[in-house]
């Protein structure tokens, strides 16, 4: 019998089962009790992690909320809510994570397709069981940082106007 068809209230529920026999005599044969009780608490996680705490503009991120479980209904669905301390919350944007075993969730952000800042970002994980509990079951922090430029060959202290003299110094000059 599933309960929540039938019984919308809470408490306690008193079923009796009636028997008739051939002769149509009809007559209490047993009973019993049972509680109905609400799901009111989201799921819960153990652990909210990222792939490093430092990350540049231009490059990815990957969240993961561990071990989130739901002792009642089971989880339906996990979601991040990314923002920059810079901006309060005025960039804060929803993403939802992807159950990628075992009730280990996951989210790679790519970081440039949605922010434009540096600086310290939090990441708060919240998960909704099948009943529409939702809650608060974690949270990270991460550095977003300029990317660094690469040098093609190697560090060098030559400063923009010596390689203006040198290529003045050392190439042809044309005039059409």
């Amino acid at each position: 019998l599933d309960v929540s068809k039938y019984y919308k209230n809470t408490g306690k529920y008193y079923a009796d089962v009636y028997a008739t026999d051939n002769s149509g005599n009809q007559g209490l044969v047993g009973g019993t009790t049972f509680t109905v009780e609400t799901d009111t608490t989201p799921p819960k996680a153990s652990s909210i992690s990222r792939s490093m705490p430092t990350v540049e503009l231009d490059s990815s991120i990957r969240i993961w909320a561990d071990k989130v479980t739901d002792d009642n209904s089971g989880v339906a669905k996990v979601e991040v809510a990314v923002w920059s301390a810079g901006n309060g919350q005025a960039d804060l944007r929803w993403f939802n994570m992807k159950d990628i075993s075992n009730n280990n969730w996951e989210y790679a952000l790519d970081i440039s397709k949605y922010y434009k800042n540096t600086g310290k970002y939090y990441a708060d994980v919240y998960a909704t069981d099948k009943k529409g509990n939702r809650g608060f079951v974690g949270g990270t922090t991460f550095v977003v940082e300029k990317a660094a430029g690469y040098a093609i060959m190697g560090n060098s202290d030559v400063t923009a106007e010596q390689l203006a003299n040198y290529y003045s110094s050392t190439t042809s000059h044309y005039t059409w």
